[in-house]
């Protein structure tokens, strides 16, 4: 029974201290590194096309001068 009577004590707190029982600083917490999380996913693509559109330019000069040394 002491459990109870705490929990709800801390309940009244927290109500009273503007949290509700699902602790809403977690939920923000757990959304803001859900948020970092895909930055960086993004930055990692976004490196990876980077990365791969530098290639690809250099692919192609390197065709062109094949092509024109076949002219």
């Amino acid at each position: 029974m002491k459990q109870v009577e705490e929990i709800e004590e801390k309940l009244e707190e927290n109500k009273k201290n503007g949290k509700d029982e699902k602790n809403k600083e977690g939920k923000t917490e757990h959304q803001d590194d859900k948020k970092k999380n895909k930055d960086v996913k993004k930055k990692k693509r976004d490196g990876v096309d980077d990365d791969m559109k530098k290639k690809k330019k250099e692919e192609d000069a390197e065709q062109k001068k094949k092509d024109k040394k076949k002219n």
